[in-house]
């Protein structure tokens, strides 16, 4: 259910386009034809525009950074997991698994949980970079009473 509410949510965030003219110039919905302020509202546009572009190149390289750290991190820690939950007990568990199939299954279960956690971060980072634009647009629209 949540993920089918997101994926409807990001449709309606979608609906506001960064929209090309007939120029093949990017306008991003700011500018209205026949407005007397055209040269100064395309350079606004153009400016939300490099923002835009700018946001969007900070957040890849912050995850890019981001995740090669964690991805050391998982490398290092999965391990001394299982290790250390495999060596911590002698004797078999109650729910008959073995030390070593239970420390190997903590390890998979941490790193499955550090992988879900980073591919989450990214989708968020994506959603909220791709929806910033588009909040800016809507918010330079007059208001429905004027």
């Amino acid at each position: 259910i949540g993920l089918a509410f997101a994926a409807y949510l990001m449709r309606q965030v979608a609906k506001v386009k960064l929209e090309i003219n007939g120029e093949g110039r990017e306008t991003i919905g700011l500018i209205e034809k026949g407005s007397k302020d055209d040269q100064q509202v395309w350079a606004q546009s153009e400016r939300l525009h490099e923002l835009y572009e700018a946001i969007k190149l900070g957040a890849a390289s912050f995850l890019s950074a981001e995740y090669k750290m964690c991805a050391g991190f998982v490398a290092i820690s999965a391990p001394l997991i299982g290790v250390l939950i495999s060596h911590g007990s002698a004797s078999p568990i109650n729910s008959g698994v073995s030390p070593t199939q239970n420390g190997i299954l903590s390890a998979m279960s941490f790193a499955v949980g550090a992988i879900t956690s980073m591919v989450s971060g990214f989708i968020g980072m994506r959603v909220a970079v791709f929806s910033n634009a588009r909040c800016t647009v809507g918010a330079v629209k007059p208001a429905p009473h004027g």
